[in-house]
């Protein structure tokens, strides 16, 4: 970028990406499992399940690599997404401008929020990948047999024995397996994210606390809602064994699904998903908006 780079939004994107993720960790797991076990189970179920094998602790399993990643995926989303606004904007020869509240906007402006937005996202897609894999495995293996979701010969005692056996088995394409429905996943909701995110501004009077969050959870529950069917198939790929596979990728994982469970089995997890969002990205965004003001 040029003279209109600023670190701000790294810097706000990584503190609101660890507050999201202490927040909505455990909603992740629920929605995780939902989407992966052979039988369709209510949530119900899934949540007194994970609490009788594996209690409290259960809903925070795979916690430890996201939180330690999850402040630089904002990063990188936000960083990415931030410069990437201010530049298009810089070459328009518009004024430059973060805040959409009470905005009149330029022409094109649409085009240019949905393109900084899926940059973002195939910026983050590369950072995330591993990180979801990894979390997905962890989230998904359990202490007792009868709850087992995928036949597997590895059982991990932390995320980093995960990323070296997965490491082990096939090298760099096997810490990317789920890449393909991941990237799909990630461009398409970042764009819609942010578009949703900036047109939600604009309806709203001023820019308060709650104006914000609410913003930020319409961004979150439509973004969401438009790839359910996209992160159900790359948390089945990616909660799958490497030594008994059950999928030979995206399009035979749809096949197969959709045989086995039916059309049904593409919206598994969607209100865990649309509950998680809420407060999730309501607390992204205060937290990048203020910190955003403090910064600049």
């Amino acid at each position: 970028m040029s003279s209109v780079f600023s670190s701000c939004d790294f810097i706000a994107g990584w503190a609101s990406g660890i507050l999201a993720l202490v927040v909505g960790h455990p909603l992740d797991t629920i929605k995780v499992w939902s989407q992966t076990l052979p039988e369709k189970s209510s949530t119900m179920k899934i949540v007194s399940t994970i609490y009788k094998h594996e209690g409290v602790k259960g809903y925070y399993k795979g916690m430890m690599f996201p939180l330690l990643s999850a402040g630089a995926l904002n990063s990188i989303f936000f960083g990415v997404y931030g410069n990437t606004l201010r530049e298009l904007q810089s070459l328009r020869g518009v004024e430059q401008t973060m805040s959409w509240f009470q905005e009149r906007p330029y022409p094109q402006w649409y085009w240019d929020i949905m393109y900084a937005g899926c940059l973002g996202g195939f910026a983050c897609s590369v950072v995330n990948c591993p990180v979801e894999l990894i979390k997905t495995q962890m989230q998904t293996q359990t202490e007792q047999r009868e709850v087992k979701v995928f036949e597997r010969s590895h059982k991990f005692r932390n995320p980093w024995e995960c990323f070296v056996y997965q490491y082990k088995m096939k090298g760099i394409p096997g810490v990317y397996k789920g890449w393909i429905p991941l990237l799909w996943r990630d461009v398409t909701a970042s764009g819609v994210y942010m578009l949703v995110y900036t047109l939600s501004c604009q309806q709203l009077s001023e820019k308060q606390h709650w104006a914000i969050m609410l913003a930020g959870a319409n961004a979150g529950m439509v973004s969401w809602a438009v790839i359910v069917p996209l992160d159900v198939i790359k948390s089945r790929i990616q909660a799958d064994s490497r030594t008994h596979p059950k999928y030979r990728g995206m399009v035979d994982c749809a096949v197969q699904s959709y045989r086995t469970d039916g059309l049904g089995v593409f919206a598994r997890g969607f209100w865990l998903i649309i509950l998680r969002s809420l407060p999730v990205n309501a607390v992204t965004f205060v937290g990048y908006e203020y910190l955003m003001s403090f910064c600049q």
